[in-house]
């Protein structure tokens, strides 16, 4: 009767446990809030911009760019001015086995060069007050941007 009775035990136990929600911390991805907040506090530079092994940052060279709150962008390449529009999806963690889907920033410029090589959405990645990182959502493509504080 012991043996039945821990068997059973066991079996619960197993049970209640294989049906935790799966978790996967945000790390510095998380939320839209704080993606907002610092892209839309200041004047930002294009410090990085990599696609595969070329550095083409040089692209960019001498465009400010300024994130408003209300969804416009607008690039300023020495006085010729380039409006688009920008949002952000949220970072949200994997529930029952499902994969996290990372927080996103999605830019709106247009075909005209150099803004189409960003024209699309972002993966976030390593933020701070001072600079921001996004990564190609598409994994082939092997592009990365970083925005940094004027």
């Amino acid at each position: 009767m012991k043996k039945v009775y821990l068997a059973a035990i066991a079996v619960a136990m197993i049970i209640g446990t294989s049906c935790k929600k799966s978790y996967t911390s945000p790390g510095s991805n998380s939320g839209t809030d704080s993606v907002t907040n610092i892209v839309t506090n200041g004047t930002w530079i294009i410090s990085s911009y990599t696609q595969k092994v070329e550095d083409k940052t040089n692209t960019f060279a001498g465009i400010t760019f300024v994130f408003s709150s209300d969804g416009k962008l607008t690039a300023d390449d020495k006085g010729n001015k380039t409006t688009g529009s920008w949002s952000t999806t949220p970072y949200t963690p994997g529930y029952y086995g499902g994969p996290a889907a990372l927080a996103t920033l999605t830019i709106s410029m247009g075909t005209a060069s150099p803004f189409n090589k960003i024209d699309k959405s972002w993966n976030v990645g390593e933020k701070s007050n001072s600079s921001f990182k996004l990564d190609n959502k598409e994994p082939l493509e092997d592009e990365h941007l970083v925005f940094s504080k004027q």
